[in-house]
C-alpha cells in the first residue's frame, strides 16, 4: 500500500515490466519486445503484448519459439479473460 501511495499504477507497472525476465536472457519489456518481435514495446500489437505477458507466468511453457501452441493457447486465454 505504501508503494501505491508514492507511485501511480502506471509507474508501478512500468518499473515491474522493466525488471522481470521474459526468457532467453531478455530482462525487461524492451529487450523482450526486441528479441521476440523485433519491435519496441510501443510498436507491439495487442496479441504480441499478450504473448509477452503470458511469458511472465511460465517462460519455458509459453515460449513462442519452443512451444508455439502453448504460447498461442495462453495468449488466447488471456485475451478472452481481459
Amino acid at each position: 500500500m505504501k508503494i501505491e501511495q508514492l507511485y501511480s499504477k502506471n509507474q508501478i507497472l512500468e518499473d515491474y515490466l522493466n525488471t522481470v525476465p521474459f526468457g532467453h536472457n531478455s530482462l525487461g519489456i524492451q529487450t523482450a519486445a526486441h528479441y521476440y518481435f523485433d519491435k519496441t514495446p510501443m510498436e507491439l500489437q495487442v496479441e504480441e503484448m499478450t504473448t509477452l505477458i503470458g511469458l511472465l507466468k511460465e517462460t519455458s511453457q509459453y515460449d513462442p519459439e519452443r512451444n508455439p501452441k502453448g504460447s498461442v493457447n495462453c495468449r488466447n486465454l488471456l485475451l478472452r479473460n481481459r
